[in-house]
């Protein structure tokens, strides 16, 4: 119908910057002003979900300097993401992708991405008790990041409570109003349950942020 497929055009990354890692060195930045400049093009290819050009990107910063910790947790989302994107399949990844995300917290603990990559890999591998763990662990460590809560968003929505999704949605769209991705997975929601007075405005307020997303669900995730 009209708003399934409206939905289906509006479910697109935003492509704004992200916000940058300390170039200055410390746990968690680079002294390296290529492997920081390498690792801020890989979160933009991110949030374009351009996943097998941001692996590359962050293994290069990685390269260059291997106690980057948000390189290693760029990767590991990159990763966990990487079957909805690629020929990559889940079981060929988790490894990889664990592997970075733990790399990534034992250089810095507090890095939310690292946490929800491990709640990602756990989900897909459907072990929700660990997935939820780690979720809460993100959420824990960073309650500002707009990832964060999109992503607990999905594992919610995934394990069967919608509510417990729509009320992270709503906590993304309060960080970040202009949200796409929450206003997409909101209106999605609200239409699958027959709440179409509230998901038609809320499609078009996604529409109104971001109107160059792909023509599939999954390029939202």
């Amino acid at each position: 119908d009209d708003i399934t497929a409206a939905i289906a055009r509006a479910l697109a990354p935003r492509s704004a910057a992200p916000a940058p890692a300390a170039a200055s060195g410390g746990s968690a930045g680079t002294s390296d002003l290529e492997a920081y400049d390498l690792y801020m093009n890989g979160e933009v290819e991110l949030r374009r979900r351009a996943i097998p050009l941001a692996i590359d990107l962050f293994e290069r910063a990685i390269a260059r300097d291997g106690q980057f910790a948000r390189a290693y947790a760029g990767l590991s989302q990159s990763l966990a993401l990487s079957p909805y994107f690629t020929t990559n399949a889940q079981d060929a990844v988790f490894g990889r992708a664990t592997a970075a995300a733990k790399t990534a917290l034992a250089r810095d603990s507090t890095i939310a991405e690292a946490w929800f990559s491990l709640g990602l890999v756990h989900m897909h591998a459907w072990q929700w008790e660990e997935a939820r763990r780690y979720f809460d662990r993100a959420l824990a460590a960073d309650s500002t990041d707009v990832q964060t809560h999109f992503q607990a968003g999905r594992f919610h929505l995934y394990a069967g409570d919608r509510e417990a999704a729509l009320a992270e949605w709503a906590r993304a769209k309060k960080l970040d109003p202009f949200s796409a991705l929450a206003a997409s997975w909101t209106a999605y929601v609200w239409s699958a349950t027959g709440r179409t007075a509230e998901a038609v405005p809320e499609m078009d307020r996604a529409v109104q942020y971001d109107s160059t997303a792909p023509v599939i669900l999954q390029n939202a995730i």
